[in-house]
């Protein structure tokens, strides 16, 4: 079909081509013909070529104008199905219901303070517990083998202090007689050189005995200077020798002692009063071996629990210390009252809302609540009258919300707004909107990148 178009097309370069070539009568059949001229061969090769050229950009051009029709922008987006709602204006009553969890103040991990084979538990999930009353225990066996080798140990380091203080009581004493006895040869040796002296004054000795006696008392007076400085370095020494081996044994009191409180230890006690909770069940194989700090169960006081939710921030200045609100749980109806608001606002990934964290104390009685169950709040913030107020919808999307779509005619306009509270059936409208205006009530995400769209048929 192609081809016979291009043929026929007067425009195309091969219809041209094949107008300006001459016409020439057919030749008269002979049985003598010529071979076909290779010029004129040639000559219709290149006309083909020419051809597949012209037909390669014809399908090119299609193809992209194809694609831009596919991919062209879209400049409008027409919505059908819709709902509107109007925007009225009443009295408006400020209640906030949430959805709460049961959480308690004081929960302790419990978990296994050494390694050790699991002996088995002494309490089940559920029991209520007192502080220091005994959950579980693991073998202490090596632990009771270190115990010995360290009380060994002690009792070495213990005898060597021993030694070192025995040693130097003895060395001191010997010191002292041999102090004594060289003060006595000290003074034998002073009154035999006076001796001496006076016996060379009569002529009875010579001056070489009075020299041998002054030498005699030298040579003993440095006996005693050595004496004194060797007692001085011996209590220097034992000085040196006491503290380290006082150490050592301080040491091995402090290795014996960690081992006994640890062995103690294996004994896993309840660090507070409270109920047993989510015992694992590892800790129930029996002869299990169980690794250091390995988790075994929880302990939570819940004497006194909380409900903790998420207040929208719009609400947190309505919200005071001490206000009563009505919960709603498994357990029934019961009232609480505001413990406190977390002091960092935070954004709720599931609705991008902003908000606090809301702690209420419930006032229960004698009903137990079980952690992690769902309680619902509803607080009372009060009432204000004539309040613009559009009823709640899929057109919501969480208190970050900026704008709606609103009706003008056939089209709908995405129009600035500030949103107030918000409740279980309406939301308040600060500005942005008058009495009597609609709004697509319908969800806005898939045409949220148009300012303006056109309504299709009726509501």
């Amino acid at each position: 079909m192609i081809l016979q178009w291009l043929n026929h097309c007067p425009v195309c370069p091969a219809y041209i081509s094949k107008m300006e070539q001459p016409q020439t009568p057919p030749a008269a059949s002979s049985l003598f013909a010529d071979k076909p001229n290779s010029k004129i061969r040639r000559a219709g090769v290149k006309t083909q070529a020419r051809m597949l050229m012209v037909i390669l950009l014809v399908l090119a051009a299609g193809v992209g104008v194809a694609i831009w029709y596919m991919t062209r922008p879209v400049e409008s987006y027409t919505l059908e199905g819709f709902s509107l709602a109007p925007v009225t204006k009443a009295a408006w009553k400020d209640e906030v219901q949430l959805s709460g969890v049961v959480e308690v103040e004081d929960t302790r991990a419990v978990s296994t303070p050494e390694t050790g084979l699991m002996l088995g538990l002494a309490v089940e999930e559920g029991d209520w517990v007192k502080a220091g009353q005994v959950l579980a225990r693991i073998d202490p066996s090596d632990l009771e083998k270190s115990l010995t080798t360290a009380n060994q140990d002690l009792e070495t380091r213990q005898r060597n202090l021993d030694k070192v203080t025995t040693n130097y009581q003895f060395a001191s004493q010997k010191a002292l007689q041999t102090r004594k006895t060289l003060v006595r040869d000290i003074s034998d040796a002073q009154k035999n050189l006076t001796l001496q002296q006076q016996l060379m004054k009569v002529g009875t000795v010579s001056p070489d005995d009075v020299t041998t006696a002054q030498v005699a008392l030298q040579n003993t007076q440095d006996k005693l200077d050595a004496a004194d400085l060797q007692s001085s370095q011996d209590a220097a020494l034992y000085k040196l020798d006491l503290q380290a081996a006082t150490a050592d044994v301080a040491n091995s009191n402090r290795t014996v002692s960690d081992l006994k409180t640890r062995i103690a230890s294996a004994t896993i006690k309840s660090p507070i009063e409270g109920k047993v909770i989510e015992i694992d069940s590892g800790a129930r194989e029996k002869g299990r071996l169980m690794s250091q700090y390995t988790n075994l169960m929880s302990v939570a006081d819940t004497r006194s629990p909380l409900v903790k939710a998420k207040l929208p921030d719009s609400n947190a200045s309505l919200v005071t210390k001490n206000m009563v609100v009505a919960l709603t749980g498994d357990v029934g109806q019961f009232q609480g009252k505001v413990e406190r608001l977390g002091t960092l606002v935070r954004t709720d990934t599931s609705t991008l809302g902003t908000y606090v964290d809301l702690y209420v104390r419930p006032v229960v009685g004698s009903v137990e609540l079980n952690i992690g169950a769902s309680v619902s709040i509803t607080l009372q913030l009060g009432s204000r009258e004539n309040v613009l107020r559009v009823a709640r919808g899929p057109w919501y999307s969480g208190s970050t919300q900026t704008s709606v779509y609103l009706v003008r005619g056939s089209t709908a306009v995405k129009t600035p707004v500030a949103l107030g509270s918000v409740g279980p059936t309406a939301v308040e409208i600060k500005s942005g909107l008058q009495e009597g205006d609609k709004i697509i009530a319908t969800s806005t995400q898939a045409f949220s990148s148009f300012n303006d769209i056109t309504l299709k048929g009726k509501e």
